[in-house]
C-alpha cells in the first residue's frame, strides 16, 4: 500500500511540475493585461498536457510504475515558458519528485531483501506452497524427532508404518507449521501414496494414511492433487464402500481438493468419475454424520455455479440423497447446514434441478429447517435462495 501511494504521489507531482513548467499564466494570473477583453478558458486551454503513457506495466500492482514519462504540451502564444532555474516551484517540485522516487527504490529493494527464497522440492507439477507459520517456526528437536520418524517409515512394515503414522499425525494436527514442512522438506506425500496403492487391502492402514494426508494437503492441495492422489482414491473407494472409516477420511481428503481456490481440484473431481463413488458412499452409509456431511460439502464444492456438473449430479440422484441427509440427520445441526449448502449449489440457480428439489419434498422440508432458526443468517439466505416461486421471485422465510 505504501509504495502505490509512493507512486501516485510521482505520477501526481509530475504531472504539477509539467503544468508549471508549460503554463506560465499560473504564475503571471495577477499580473498586468491589456485592456483588451479576451476569452476567460477557451484560449488559454486550448493547449492540453499530455502524458504518454510507460509501456512497463507491474505485474503485481497492474499498475504503471513511474518511469519519468515523456511530458509533451503545445506551447502557449503569449509569452515563452520560464527558464528551469527562473521557477521556484519547478525547483521544489523537481526536488520532491527525486526525493519520491530514492524513497520507492529504497523501499522496494528492503521489501524484496526481506522476502525469503525458498526452493520447491522437484515435481513436475507446479508446487504453491502455502503456511500459516513459517517453516523456521517448528523446534529443532520436535523436526529432529520428525526425520528420524520418517527414515524408520522408509523401511518399515505394516504395523510400523501404521505407528509412524500416528506419531506423525499427532505433530501434524497440533502444529499447522509442522504439516506444512512435512510437505515441503520431505517426500511424504509419495510415501503415503506408495502404501495407500500397496496396502489397498488393509483398512485400519487406510484411515491413518488418509487422515495424516489430509493435514497435508491443507497447505498445497494443488502439489497433492497433482501428484495422482484423487486417481487412486477412487480405487480406494471401489474397494472400501462397506467400511464408514476409511470412507470418511476419503470424502474428507476429497473435500480439502475440491476447496482449492482456483477451483482447479473441484474440476479434477468432477471430470475423472469420482462423483459417482461419493454418491455412492452417502447413499450406503444414511446416518454417518461424517460421510453425509463430507459428501454435502464436497458436492457444494463442485457444482457451485456449474451447469453440467449440477445435472450430472442430479441425474445421478443426488438431489434426492442431499434432501434424504437434510431429513435424517436431524440431530446434528451442522450437518444439515452443510445438506442446505449442497442444495442450493445443485437447485438454486438450475430451473430442472429446482423443479426435481420441490418434487421430491426438499421445499418443505428445508422451510420447517429454517424457520426453526429464524435468527441463523446464512440459512435464511440459503432459504430465501431456495425458496423461489415458478416465476423465479425470490421469497424470505419468515
Amino acid at each position: 500500500r505504501l509504495l502505490l501511494g509512493l507512486q501516485n504521489c510521482v505520477q501526481i507531482f509530475t504531472v504539477l511540475w509539467s503544468y508549471s513548467l508549460n503554463n506560465p499564466a499560473t504564475s503571471t494570473r495577477h499580473t498586468n493585461q491589456s485592456t483588451q477583453q479576451q476569452p476567460k478558458v477557451t484560449e488559454d486551454k486550448s493547449a492540453k498536457l499530455s502524458i504518454e503513457k510507460p509501456s512497463y506495466i507491474d505485474a503485481a500492482h497492474a499498475m504503471p510504475i513511474p518511469r519519468s514519462p515523456k511530458l509533451t504540451s503545445q506551447k502557449s502564444p503569449r509569452s515563452p515558458p520560464k527558464a528551469e532555474s527562473d521557477n521556484p516551484l519547478t525547483s521544489l517540485m523537481g526536488k520532491v519528485h527525486e526525493a519520491i522516487v530514492e524513497t520507492s527504490t529504497a523501499i522496494q529493494g528492503q521489501v524484496r531483501a526481506a522476502i525469503p527464497v525458498t526452493e520447491s522440492r522437484p515435481t513436475s507439477a507446479p508446487v504453491v506452497v502455502s503456511t500459516e507459520k513459517p517453516l523456521s517456526s517448528v523446534d529443532p528437536e520436535v523436526w529432529a524427532g520428525i526425520e528420524h520418524v520418517l527414515t524408520t517409515l522408509e523401511s518399515a512394515d505394516k504395523e510400523g508404518i501404521m505407528d509412524c503414522y500416528e506419531e506423525l499425525f499427532e505433530l501434524a494436527a497440533e502444529d499447522d507449521a509442522v504439516a506444512a514442512r512435512l510437505y515441503d522438506e520431505s517426500n511424504l506425500v509419495d510415501m503415503l501414496l506408495q502404501a495407500i496403492q500397496h496396502y489397498i487391502e488393509h483398512p485400519e492402514l487406510l484411515e491413518l494414511a488418509y487422515q495424516l494426508l489430509v493435514c497435508v494437503t491443507k497447505h498445497n492441495k494443488l502439489g497433492v492433487m497433482y501428484a495422482g492422489a484423487v486417481e487412486q482414491t477412487i480405487a480406494v473407494m471401489q474397494n472400501w464402500q462397506s467400511e464408514p472409516h476409511v470412507l470418511s477420511r476419503v470424502l474428507e481428503f476429497l473435500f480439502e481438493i475440491a476447496s482449492e481456490i482456483t477451483k482447479e481440484g473441484a474440476k479434477k473431481i468432477s471430470d475423472c468419475g469420482c462423483l459417482s463413488w461419493v454418491l455412492s458412499s452417502m447413499r450406503g452409509h444414511p446416518l454417518d454424520l461424517e460421510i453425509q456431511s463430507f459428501g454435502c460439502l464436497l458436492i457444494a464444492n463442485v457444482a457451485i455455479h456449474n451447469g453440467m456438473v449440477q445435472d450430472h449430479i442430479a441425474k445421478l440422484g443426488g438431489i434426492k440423497l442431499c434432501v434424504g441427509a437434510l431429513k435424517k440427520n436431524t440431530q446434528d445441526f451442522n450437518m444439515q447446514v452443510h445438506a442446505c449448502m449442497a442444495l442450493r449449489a445443485l437447485a438454486s440457480d438450475n430451473a430442472d434441478n429446482h423443479k426435481t428439489f420441490v418434487s421430491c419434498g426438499g421445499l418443505k422440508v428445508l422451510r420447517t429447517f429454517v424457520n426453526q432458526h429464524p435468527n441463523d443468517w446464512m440459512l435464511q439466505t440459503i432459504g430465501s435462495d431456495l425458496d423461489t416461486a415458478e416465476s423465479s421471485c425470490r421469497c424470505i422465510i419468515v
